[in-house]
C-alpha cells in the first residue's frame, strides 16, 4: 500500500495509477499525486488531536484543494457523526474515530482508497458496520478500494479477493 500510495519508493520498476507515475523520485510529486488521487485508510485512525471531526474530515480535502463543505456534510451523515462534529478525536469511540479516518479519506473524492486494516481495531459487531459504510459509499461513488485486511469474513465482502503468500500473489 505504501508504494501504491507513493509514500515508499520500489527498487526497480514503477507504480503508475490513473495515468500517473506514483513511483516518482521526487517526494513533493509523490505527494501531490497522492493527495489527488489516493484516500488512506489507516489501520491506527491517524486523525489529527487538535483538530475537531469535522476538520479532521476536510482536512485531506483541503490540502487536495477539492474540499466540498456539502459533500463533506453528507459524509459525516452517513458515517453517523452529526452529533459529533465540534468534538475532538479523543472524546471518539474507536468505532467513531474510524468512521472519521474514512470520511476524511473519500472527501477528496480520490479515485483510489487504499484501506490498511481498516478494521483491525475494532470489535466485530463495529468492524462489520464500518466496512460495510465504505463500501456503501465507494460504490455510490464510483471509488476503487485496495484493502489489507487478515480477515476472510471483510474480504469476502469486496469484489475481488487475493492472497499474499511469502511474498507471491496467490489468487
Amino acid at each position: 500500500l505504501h508504494l501504491i500510495a507513493g509514500l515508499d519508493v520500489p527498487k526497480s520498476g514503477q507504480i503508475t495509477l490513473d495515468g500517473q507515475i506514483m513511483s516518482e523520485p521526487s517526494d513533493s510529486k509523490r505527494a501531490e499525486r497522492r493527495r489527488h488521487l489516493v484516500g488512506l485508510i489507516f489501520q491506527q485512525f491517524n486523525l489529527i488531536p487538535s483538530l475537531t471531526v469535522a476538520a479532521n474530515i476536510a482536512f485531506q480535502a483541503q490540502l487536495a484543494g477539492r474540499h466540498d463543505p456539502v459533500w463533506c456534510t453528507q459524509l459525516a451523515a452517513q458515517m453517523g457523526l452529526n452529533a459529533h462534529l465540534a468534538k475532538y478525536p479523543e472524546a471518539l469511540s474507536g468505532g467513531q474515530q474510524q468512521r472519521v479516518a474514512i470520511a476524511r479519506a473519500l472527501a477528496a473524492k480520490p479515485a483510489l482508497v487504499l484501506a490498511d486494516e481498516p478494521t483491525g481495531n475494532l470489535d466485530e459487531d463495529t468492524a462489520q458496520s464500518v466496512l460495510a459504510l465504505l463500501l456503501e459509499i465507494t460504490r455510490e461513488t464510483d471509488t476503487s478500494v485496495l484493502m489489507v485486511t487478515h480477515s476472510a469474513v471483510h474480504a469476502r465482502a469486496l469484489d475481488r479477493q487475493m492472497t499474499l503468500r511469502g511474498g507471491i500473489i496467490a489468487q
